[in-house]
């Protein structure tokens, strides 16, 4: 049997389209769970925007602190 043939009886397997199934669920999990913190880094950052200097204060952080993590892209940790 050539390799061409192998080829064509596994892209015809009914197994193959599991394994795509079960890749294209994979990858709409990671890409979900990306957007997802994508969204939550966003949300944080927006928030410490609005932190008085007292809360600031409590929580340990300075004001260069606060305006350096606000100024990154939300896809950046």
């Amino acid at each position: 049997m050539s390799v061409e043939t192998l080829n064509i009886i596994e892209c015809c397997s009914p197994h193959n389209g599991e394994k795509v199934q079960a890749r294209l669920g994979t990858t709409l999990k990671t890409v979900h769970k990306t957007l997802f913190v994508w969204l939550h880094r966003h949300k944080s950052r927006k928030s410490l925007a609005y932190l008085s200097d007292h809360m600031l204060k409590d929580v340990g952080l300075t004001k260069a602190q606060v305006e350096a993590e606000i100024a990154k892209p939300f896809w950046v940790r």
